[in-house]
């Protein structure tokens, strides 16, 4: 894991890392997608970022990015707006920890065709 300085000028950033649990969580909501995981392509990126900060740290802002602020407090708005209507902030509850690891698990035992991996088993070491 990085050190906590490391960390925290990440942070200032507006980057951040994710837990273990929020990759896993991540990985088993592309895992289930619907059409599929191949639908996202080769390759998927799962990264915290907070734009507001990010734009504040790039200069000059390219224009890309100059609509960045106004959408992430159009974006903040219309969550606070949505809990109010709800009646508070409701989270969507994802695959389960060992519902993710028992996917990757068949995934991992059909490509080596090693049945006896273990779950912490680098995939190099499994054959």
């Amino acid at each position: 894991m990085a050190a906590e300085g490391v960390l925290a000028r990440i942070e200032s950033l507006g980057m951040g890392v994710l837990a273990p649990e929020e990759g896993l969580r991540a990985l088993g909501a592309i895992m289930t997608a619907r059409p599929g995981p191949a639908a996202l392509g080769p390759v998927t990126t799962v990264s915290p970022f907070h734009w507001s900060r990010v734009v504040d740290n790039i200069r000059p802002l390219p224009a890309i990015f100059e609509d960045i602020p106004t959408a992430a407090a159009a974006v903040a708005a219309a969550a606070a707006v949505a809990a109010r209507k709800a009646g508070g902030y409701v989270k969507k509850q994802g695959p389960s920890l060992n519902s993710v690891q028992a996917t990757i698990r068949g995934i991992a035992v059909g490509l080596t065709g090693n049945d006896e991996l273990l779950d912490d088993q680098p995939l190099m070491d499994a054959g």
